[in-house]
């Protein structure tokens, strides 16, 4: 009885706008209760009637904590999105033929529903998962406009610096951070002295071998998938730097990158068909690569209508 308790005192908690410590710390006052009263001798049955009537409770709460409100108008939102996001792409294109790097607005669409689930966790939380997405911005705005794809492309590296600021430990975060700064000051230094790509690279030793030695950075074996995974993303990398260095194709073979979320797709287990998900991977690498080398930017675009269509009949 105390198990069914507490199982319904969480799902009315989850109904209360309350931080997730505090909901923990009321959950953590019945069990004690709970405990004592176990002692002492009473049943079960004894303690839940000690917890007192679940309407009670309730009242209780919710003179203290606000009810939650509808998430209807904040998921309408997310959904209308890439509605919105195709309206402005369209008029980008229409207007001021600016279909590159215009499609940048379909990114508006995951940003959205990261904003609306991030933002309560916090403002760390919100822009580490965010970074990906704003690196991506900068990097074809600041690139598009002056021509200058290396090292424009160490924009990326703004998400490792989001991700090291959620060590917990004081002096590791300012280790890490410490040596991804180094590391970025040591390749440009290197890379505008040498104009060699390839000089500069190990510069990124330092940050690597930091993350190692603090932890961050783990090499083991936890399975074939992660070894499917660490091989995508040491292959992207690869290819990235090989196919950016000798054929100055910094500008498409970022592409080489989306192996890792697409390997982590194919692989993951008791997945059916990955064809909805896998979808906007092949709709954007084959965008990139229409527009890049034939300048059909507009109506490129209109692969991205595979997406939908996928899934209505991957769902069918």
């Amino acid at each position: 009885m105390i198990d069914e308790f507490m199982k319904n005192l969480k799902k009315m908690l989850a109904s209360f706008d309350m931080t997730k410590e505090e909901e923990e710390e009321i959950i953590k006052d019945y069990e004690e209760i709970a405990a004592e009263a176990l002692n002492a001798g009473k049943s079960e049955e004894e303690v839940v009637e000690l917890f007192g009537a679940p309407a009670d409770i309730k009242e209780a709460l919710a003179s203290m904590y606000p009810q939650k409100k509808k998430q209807d108008d904040q998921n309408r939102f997310v959904a209308v999105s890439p509605f919105i996001a195709l309206t402005a792409f369209i008029l980008l294109g229409v207007f001021l033929d600016a279909w590159h790097p215009g499609w940048l607005v379909f990114l508006a669409v995951p940003v959205t529903a990261v904003f609306q689930g991030r933002k309560k966790k916090g403002t760390l939380s919100m822009f580490t998962a965010l970074s990906p997405f704003l690196a991506i911005t900068a990097f074809f705005l600041v690139a598009r406009f002056t021509g200058v794809y290396n090292p424009t492309w160490m924009v990326f590296l703004g998400v490792v610096f989001f991700a090291f600021l959620h060590e917990k430990t004081t002096w590791k975060r300012t280790v890490l951070v410490a040596s991804l700064l180094l590391s970025c000051a040591l390749y440009l230094f290197v890379f505008f002295s040498t104009e060699s790509v390839l000089l500069a690279l190990p510069a990124f030793l330092i940050v690597i071998v930091t993350g190692i030695l603090t932890g961050n950075i783990l090499i083991g074996v936890d399975g074939l998938g992660n070894w499917w995974e660490r091989g995508a993303l040491i292959l992207g990398a690869a290819l990235f730097v090989l196919f950016g260095y000798l054929f100055n194709a910094w500008v498409v073979s970022w592409l080489f990158f989306l192996l890792l979320p697409i390997t982590s797709i194919v692989t993951r287990k008791g997945a059916h068909p990955p064809f909805t998900a896998l979808s906007p991977f092949f709709a954007l690498t084959v965008f990139m690569l229409i527009g890049h080398f034939s300048g059909y930017w507009h109506p490129g675009w209109l692969v991205f209508l595979i997406i939908p269509v996928i899934g209505i009949l991957e769902r069918s």
